[in-house]
């Protein structure tokens, strides 16, 4: 698939995304915060089912994005490695709910300080992780096709909805057993709708072929999918964690505060995240292939083209973030996330900086270092939790998130370095640093006005004039400026 393609459909997928955002930014102004226990409810059961998630895909999510574009692009046929994924993923379910079942009573002991009110509702968890991981195997079906923007569609039409929902249950037309029935419900939905997209677009996919559980490869790819499973869960220990030990140790009220900053912190991070969803693909076949030479220009111009958005984003948030403060109902709570925003928007920008690194050396021969630097990452998030929650409240939970998340990327991206002679960081990356320092002050001179919507419409407007000035009159991120020159192009809007 063409490298304009790979663009296009990450900027769909970004202004759909983006789209959902804005609405996600209207309902965290001015619904979540109305009911923060809500809020903290429906952050716990997601990120829980996230917990669950890699302990049923048995690692073969992985699988599927590592073999697949290999097998197809051998003309090997992809339903193969569909087919062993499809049995994988059926297994881990059936014992993950028999696991559930038979010990349900004491799954309390994970979070033995959590408020009653949430666990009345631990038995929605089976449910809504078993949605989880067919959503997740579906939509890592539409990566492996390097179609994205339509799963964005479905899941930002769910930001319309929950709002909804929420009103609903603040106003006493639903109850919250209902209102996590329909959350379940939805996620359904969604996947039979992918279900039916993937198919139309690869109807052989779906036909079984079990040509590889009698192959040679079976036990490396079985292999690759055991050190995955300590990967996944290594990786949601890590990134996911930081939520359930502030509802554990603080309550729910707590938990829906820190649930909105991560909220605002991924926001910023979504362009970079389409780019690794479309690069996924052409990594692993890269690695698979050992093209050291493809590995490394898609290696250097992730790290550019996730930094740019990211830090763009992440600085509009920060220098408005006083003035939108202003605006949201229950603004006593909310300015006490402003500190933790920091910590975690910074460990954004650092995950961003390092680029597509994860998966360079986890597609590679040495994905068994991938395995061990998330345990690293995980343990060590775990220990910061316990060590500084009790002393710091919320931002201990950031602080935490961001010592562990840069040591862990510049950690990977060192190995990298060191095992493959792969440096992502040349002169393109300093130029952008010293752009993104001089944008900051700039930022931090610029006299403020007494009215917070002229003051967030100043910040946006210099922030994207600066950015697209660097984007058109320099040669920091030449395939984002041929793109964009395309585009207006192509719709008549610039003559070049």
């Amino acid at each position: 698939m063409s490298q304009n393609w790979v663009v296009k459909e990450s900027l769909i997928y970004s202004i759909l995304y983006y789209i959902g955002v804005s609405i996600g930014l209207v309902s965290t102004l001015f619904v979540y915060p109305r009911d923060l226990e809500l809020y903290g409810l429906y952050g716990f059961l997601t990120n829980t089912a996230s917990l669950f998630t890699p302990f049923i895909t048995l690692g073969f999510g992985a699988v599927l994005i590592r073999y697949f574009p290999y097998h197809s692009h051998q003309g090997k046929g992809g339903s193969a490695v569909f087919t062993l994924v499809i049995f994988g993923y059926l297994l881990g379910a059936l014992l993950f709910s028999l696991i559930f079942f038979f010990l349900q009573d004491k799954l309390i002991f994970l979070w033995p300080n959590t408020d009653p009110q949430i666990m009345n509702f631990i038995f929605w968890v089976w449910p809504l992780t078993l949605l989880y991981v067919l959503y997740d195997l579906i939509q890592t079906c539409s990566v492996n096709h390097q179609r994205i923007a339509f799963p964005a569609m479905l899941v930002n039409f769910f930001k319309i909805i929950l709002p909804i929902l929420f009103l609903l249950v603040i106003y006493k037309e639903l109850d919250r057993r209902v209102f996590i029935f329909c959350v379940i419900t939805y996620y359904g939905l969604i996947s039979v709708l992918l279900f039916r997209y993937i198919r139309n677009l690869n109807p052989d996919l779906f036909r079984f072929n079990f040509s590889l559980f009698s192959s040679l490869h079976l036990k490396s790819i079985l292999n690759f999918a055991a050190f995955n499973i300590i990967s996944g869960v290594a990786a949601v220990m890590a990134l996911r964690i930081d939520a359930l030990m502030v509802a554990s140790m603080m309550g729910a009220k707590s938990a829906g505060v820190f649930v909105l900053a991560l909220f605002m912190s991924n926001a910023v991070f979504i362009p970079a995240q389409s780019l690794v969803d479309l690069l996924n693909p052409s990594v692993s076949t890269a690695a698979k292939s050992n093209d050291l030479t493809s590995l490394k220009n898609l290696y250097s111009k992730s790290v550019i083209h996730m930094l740019i958005p990211t830090t763009a984003l992440s600085l509009v948030l920060w220098f408005s973030f006083d003035d939108l403060a202003q605006i949201m109902p229950n603004s006593v709570e909310i300015v006490k996330i402003k500190i933790v925003l920091a910590f975690l928007l910074v460990a954004r920008m650092v995950d961003a900086a390092t680029g597509v690194n994860h998966h360079v050396i986890n597609y590679s021969k040495f994905y068994r270092i991938e395995t061990g630097l998330l345990l690293f990452l995980a343990v060590s998030n775990i220990s910061f939790n316990y060590l500084l929650i009790p002393i710091y409240g919320i931002e201990g939970a950031a602080v935490g998130t961001l010592i562990s998340v840069s040591a862990y990327n510049l950690i990977k991206s060192f190995m990298v370095w060191w095992l493959m002679g792969l440096n992502p960081f040349g002169i393109q990356f300093i130029k952008l640093l010293t752009f993104i320092s001089l944008v900051g002050i700039i930022l931090y001179l610029f006299p403020n006005t007494a009215n917070s919507w002229v003051n967030m419409a100043i910040n946006v407007l210099i922030i994207c004039v600066l950015y697209l000035w660097m984007i058109f009159k320099t040669n920091i991120a030449e395939d984002l400026r041929n793109y964009f020159l395309k585009f207006l192009k192509k719709y008549k809007l610039f003559k070049i």
